[in-house]
C-alpha cells in the first residue's frame, strides 16, 4: 500500500464509503410494507406536492369568462371515445367519412372536463366510468387529445386568450390529475416534522458520501490545485 499517502484519512474514507453503501442497501430493500425507503419517500414528496395542485376553483372562475364563447375542432374517424365525450359536453358532433367535427361552447367544454378531472384528482374513477362510460384514465386521455387539438387550432386563428385558457385546462387539470391519481394529497403544514427528518436525512447522506470520497482521495494524495502559470502571460509568443 505504498501509494497510501494518509493511511488515516484514506481507512477513515474508505470505513464511511463501505457503510453508506450498506446504508444505501437498506434503503433500497422493501422493508417498509412493501416498500423500499426510497420509494416510500418518494410517494411522500409526490404527496405533498399533489395538495398544491389543485386548481378546479381557479379554472372553474376563468371558465366563467368563456360562456359566450364557442370554439370548434376535427377529430379522426376513430377517436369515437373523444366524440362521445364531447357530445356529453354539450357539443354539436357531425361526422364526415374520415373526420369528425365538433362544435360547442367552451364554459360547457370546460365543466364537464373540470368535473372528471376533479373526481380523478380525489381519486374516485368509479364516478368517472360511471358519468362516461370508460375508464377514468383513458377519459382524461381523451380529454388531453381534444385540448391540445383545440390549442393548435385557436392558436392558428389568432385566439390567444381562448388557447391560454384551453391550455390552462389541459395542463393545469387534466395532466395533475392523471399524474397523481392513485397517490393521496397530504399537506405540508400537517407534516412538518417527517418532512423535518426526511431533508435532514437527504443532507447527512449528500454530506456523508462526499465527505468519504474526499478522505479516500485525500488518503491517496489527490489534491486539486489552481494552476499558477510560471510565466508572464503577457509576455508569451
Amino acid at each position: 500500500m505504498a501509494a497510501i499517502a494518509d493511511r488515516r484519512s484514506f481507512y477513515l474514507g474508505l470505513t464511511a464509503g463501505v457503510a453508506f453503501l450498506a446504508f444505501l442497501a437498506v434503503m433500497n430493500a422493501p422493508i417498509l410494507d412493501g416498500q423500499t425507503p426510497m420509494q416510500w419517500s418518494d410517494a411522500f414528496f409526490s404527496s405533498l406536492t399533489k395538495s398544491s395542485t389543485h386548481f378546479t376553483d381557479l379554472l372553474t372562475r376563468k371558465a366563467q369568462e368563456m360562456d359566450d364563447r364557442s370554439a370548434a375542432v376535427n377529430l379522426d374517424a376513430m377517436d369515437a371515445d373523444a366524440a362521445d365525450l364531447l357530445r356529453q359536453a354539450g357539443w354539436q358532433i357531425e361526422e364526415r367519412s374520415r373526420q369528425i367535427q365538433a362544435v360547442g361552447n367552451l364554459a360547457s367544454l370546460a365543466g364537464a372536463i373540470l368535473q372528471d378531472t376533479d373526481d380523478m384528482y380525489r381519486n374516485d374513477s368509479s364516478a368517472v366510468t360511471a358519468r362516461r362510460g370508460i375508464e377514468g384514465r383513458r377519459d382524461l386521455y381523451c380529454w388531453w387529445g381534444i385540448l391540445g387539438r383545440l390549442d393548435r387550432k385557436l392558436s392558428a386563428e389568432g385566439r390567444l386568450a381562448e388557447a391560454e385558457f384551453v391550455r390552462d385546462i389541459q395542463i393545469k387539470a387534466v395532466e395533475v390529475s392523471y399524474n397523481f391519481h392513485g397517490i393521496e394529497p397530504r399537506r405540508v403544514g400537517e407534516n412538518i416534522p417527517v418532512l423535518s427528518a426526511l431533508l435532514t436525512a437527504y443532507i447527512v447522506y449528500t454530506v456523508w458520501l462526499g465527505g468519504a470520497i474526499y478522505m479516500i482521495f485525500r488518503g491517496l494524495g489527490l489534491q486539486a490545485n489552481r494552476h499558477r502559470p510560471t510565466t508572464d502571460p503577457s509576455q508569451a509568443d
